[in-house]
């Protein structure tokens, strides 16, 4: 299993207290075309990031495609702060 948020700090907090990686995505990657994170082009990373360190982005990526290519399960945290409501997957 792996979690993932797109709250650092949180990412940060979870790892240490799970004692295992934690996957943390930029909070842009939230929300619009899912089909822009197969880009390999450093722009386009960075801009989806809103950061100039694409390379960061492209490797979280990696790995969450890998997991994802081996069904692993993804645990997504989230919480009532504004930035992760817009993440949330309602039915």
């Amino acid at each position: 299993m792996m979690d993932v948020t797109f709250n650092l700090t949180f990412a940060v907090t979870l790892q240490h207290e799970l004692h295992q990686p934690v996957l943390s995505l930029p909070l842009s990657l939230q929300i619009g075309d899912l089909t822009r994170l197969t880009t390999d082009d450093p722009a386009q990373l960075a801009i989806m990031s809103h950061s100039t360190d694409a390379t960061v982005v492209k490797q979280a990526l990696v790995i969450l495609k890998s997991q994802v290519e081996q069904g692993g399960v993804l645990r997504v945290w989230w919480s009532t702060m504004p930035d992760d409501s817009t993440g949330c997957v309602s039915s």
